[in-house]
């Protein structure tokens, strides 16, 4: 699988990095003698996919003069079976060189990636080179990877939501996780990389639009912010009565129908409370 690699300096994790301090740049700034390297791995943001795009930080010592870094599925590592002096000489050959930047308090050298498309269970390694020594390190890093199953037009009917995002929004993308089959989100319905996500159930039934399966619609944020009452999340009703058969008997359910048409049932709350519930609907382009 072919990764887009970009190198970026200076993105503002200091603070998150603060404690580890004593491994970034050795246990005496200044004079170490063996290379190191300590890496950590975050969710990217926009505009990356925060599912499967990491940010690295890379944190070296002053005895090293180079890094170099690979990201491989851990399945693909470990089919390797390389010692691990083996593998950093396997990724000095096959990895990328990263830029760093010199640390002005102590000589030691930081730099940042994002690497793009890691889909599953990923091993990101990097290797310091200096004082001709090499020593390894590596994190570990899940993406998620969704599948389009088709595009169509989502109708905003509660009244908070169509004043928030208007009354339809056309190319929604309906996606389903590749590894988890229940797990499915309209992409971008609130925005760019603001998604709805939603699972189903294992109970489903018929009406005269065909064969549905219930859906649940988990708490989380759509992303937008009202003028005077802040952040704006969605549940199920379920959810927000803490009772399922909100959901399953009592005519509040999310469905998800075999040709993809969605009717989602959530209820649209703000720090203040309730902001409306009402269904929605989903209908796939012809």
């Amino acid at each position: 699988m072919k990764r887009y690699l970009y190198v970026l300096a200076g993105l503002a994790l200091a603070a998150t990095l603060a404690s580890c301090e004593k491994d970034k740049y050795g246990t005496d700034a200044g004079n170490d003698s063996t290379p190191n390297v300590v890496l950590k791995a975050f969710s990217a943001e926009l505009p990356n996919d925060p599912d499967c795009d990491a940010v690295v930080r890379f944190a070296a010592n002053n005895a090293t003069t180079d890094v170099y870094y690979l990201a491989e599925l851990k399945s693909q590592k470990d089919g390797r079976n390389l010692s691990d002096e083996a593998y950093a000489d396997y990724v000095v050959s096959n990895g990328t060189k990263l830029t760093v930047e010199k640390n002005p308090f102590d000589g030691s050298y930081v730099g940042d990636a994002v690497i793009k498309n890691l889909y599953y269970e990923n091993i990101i390694s990097a290797v310091a080179v200096g004082q001709g020594r090499k020593s390894l390190s590596y994190v570990s890093f899940t993406g998620l990877k969704w599948n389009t199953l088709c595009t169509g037009t989502y109708t905003f009917v509660n009244s908070f939501s169509k004043g928030l995002v208007g009354a339809t929004k056309d190319d929604v993308i309906l996606q389903q996780q590749d590894a988890d089959k229940t797990q499915y989100r309209l992409k971008n319905l609130f925005g760019l990389g603001k998604n709805l996500n939603f699972f189903t159930i294992d109970k489903t039934a018929t009406d005269e639009q065909g064969k549905y399966q219930f859906a649940r619609i988990p708490a989380q944020s759509t992303g937008l912010t009202h003028s005077k009452h802040g952040a704006i999340s969605i549940r199920d009703v379920g959810y927000w009565q803490g009772d399922d058969s909100f959901v399953t008997d009592s005519g509040f359910e999310s469905r998800l129908y075999e040709d993809y048409k969605c009717i989602i049932y959530g209820q649209y709350y703000v720090t203040a409370g309730n902001a409306g519930y009402q269904k929605e609907y989903f209908v796939p382009n012809k």
